[in-house]
């Protein structure tokens, strides 16, 4: 998402990390905000893909608390390796943890 202000003061990320979370999360869980101030980019992560793919359908060319015109854009996936390890590994432990619990009740 890019085109934003921040608001002109010294809490400025921190109160639009709030806008963005009031604006985003009602298309669906929102797992991270990531906020570039100097770029006037944003990036916001869903829980699922398709909450993601319905938010930027409803949120381009939307405003936020002021008169910016939102664009929204795909995020290309990040190439840090690292990264994608650290995602895979947690997405283990998720479904590990899972199946644990579906176990424990039967």
């Amino acid at each position: 998402m890019s085109d934003f202000r921040l608001p002109s003061n010294e809490n400025g990320v921190t109160q639009m990390y709030e806008i963005l979370l009031r604006h985003f999360s009602m298309w669906g869980e929102v797992e991270d905000i990531n906020i570039l101030p100097h770029k006037g980019f944003a990036f916001i992560k869903y829980g699922h893909r398709c909450m993601a793919e319905f938010a930027k359908e409803a949120m381009t060319n939307q405003t936020l608390d002021g008169n910016e015109m939102l664009t929204i854009k795909w995020a290309n996936d990040d190439p840090n390796p690292r990264v994608s390890e650290v995602e895979e590994t947690e997405e283990r432990k998720l479904l590990l943890a899972s199946m644990d619990k579906k176990r424990r009740l039967k």
